[in-house]
């Protein structure tokens, strides 16, 4: 009976760590340059997504290696511009790195060249985060 007692509070110990480890913040440095009062360059994990305030909605080109990573270049952004409507997304290819983060853009047209898509859904690393949708050009 102390053995079960043990692994219960064992357990719980596991719970709360992996609880509170995922809401820890990110634990690389994001690099943000300001190319003009409506274009920054965003870096996280050498990787760069380009942000441009077009006056009719933000422009992303690339979307980082993964949504969580994304997310926090997301809220970035916001931040910055003071406001959130993501009007398209350019990937400038179907690797991971740079369409990681797609699926945190369900409202916005994602463009790239024709045969991103089919690359996107080959790729095993792609697939697994279903990066493409249907709305895309």
């Amino acid at each position: 009976m102390k053995q079960s007692g043990y692994f219960r509070k064992l357990l719980l110990s596991v719970v709360i760590g992996i609880f509170f480890s995922c809401q820890a913040k990110s634990p690389f440095s994001i690099e943000i340059k300001r190319v003009s009062p409506l274009v920054m360059v965003l870096n996280l994990l050498d990787v760069n997504v380009t942000a441009i305030n077009s006056g009719s909605g933000i422009i992303l080109i690339d979307t980082n290696r993964s949504p969580r990573l994304m997310a926090e270049l997301k809220k970035i952004i916001v931040k910055e511009f003071g406001q959130s409507d993501f009007r398209h997304v350019i990937n400038t290819h179907g690797h991971s790195d740079h369409s990681g983060g797609n699926q945190l853009f369900l409202d916005s047209v994602i463009i790239a060249q024709e045969n991103c898509p089919e690359y996107i859904r080959q790729n095993p690393v792609n697939s697994i985060y279903d990066l493409w949708y249907p709305r895309t050009l």
